[in-house]
């Protein structure tokens, strides 16, 4: 009976996020799935002079796909908390009757199915840029799944806490670069600045990266490695959302 309840308020809550944004999702759609992955693959082949191999390929296409799915996610997100609190929505769902993980994961959900045509649109951006055509694994999908989950998690509580809506903004963009250029998404591991090195074993992004070239350069030992360690971030990040994301203290009047 309760898993019954749970799932119909879970579906509930999907469609009106989905009603809510029908009208806007596009953008997310268009820009994270096709443009940004399109335009950095082009780039750096550009600056490559055009000429490279399979290996740096597989960075270019692991990149390409968690700068498309992963932040797109976190994007969604955060623009849906700062969209929420400028329409005083946190203290509406403060008071629903209703398991504040139920709401999240909604949330999660709808971020997460809007981000996934980007994975598409990196495919065929690999095709048509890079004239390389390649398959996602079930572990590599995990990964995708996992690293956006962790991430996203992550953004709720800081999008919450953030005492205003240019704020929020301000982690979305801050999201991206430590994305792209902080954790190993387009570049080994070994050509970051030592400083950031250390860092990069803390962010999600550089497992998850891990992940999808163990997964495209068939290192299926290392894989399990890396998403043994997703797992953990996983379960973390959502006993983070559980316990400091509290809307009902932090909703401005």
């Amino acid at each position: 009976m309760f898993k019954r309840l749970y799932f119909s308020q879970l579906l509930d809550f999907i469609l009106i996020f989905f009603a809510d944004w029908r009208g806007v999702l596009w953008p997310f759609v268009l820009f994270y799935g096709i443009i940004m992955p399109t335009g950095i693959m082009w780039l750096l082949r550009t600056a490559s002079g055009g000429h490279i191999s399979y290996r740096t390929a597989v960075y270019y296409i692991t990149g390409s796909l968690i700068t498309s799915f992963v932040f797109s996610a976190v994007s969604h997100v955060l623009t849906r908390i700062g969209y929420a609190r400028q329409q005083k929505q946190l203290d509406f769902w403060a008071s629903l009757p209703v398991p504040k993980i139920i709401l999240i994961t909604a949330l999660f959900l709808v971020s997460l199915t809007v981000a996934a045509p980007g994975v598409a649109g990196v495919m065929i951006a690999a095709y048509l840029i890079l004239n390389i055509t390649f398959h996602l694994t079930i572990g590599a999908l995990l990964a995708l799944f996992l690293g956006a989950m962790t991430m996203a998690s992550i953004a709720a509580v800081l999008g919450v806490l953030a005492p205003d809506a240019p704020s929020t903004n301000l982690i979305s963009n801050a999201t991206a670069v430590i994305t792209m250029f902080v954790a190993p998404v387009y570049i080994p591991l070994d050509q970051l600045p030592q400083p950031l090195r250390y860092l990069a074993y803390i962010l999600p992004p550089t497992y998850v990266a891990q992940a999808l070239r163990s997964a495209m350069l068939d290192q299926q030992a290392s894989l399990g490695i890396y998403l043994a360690v997703l797992v953990v971030m996983v379960i973390v990040s959502f006993t983070l959302v559980h316990f400091k994301l509290d809307w009902r203290s932090n909703t401005p009047s």
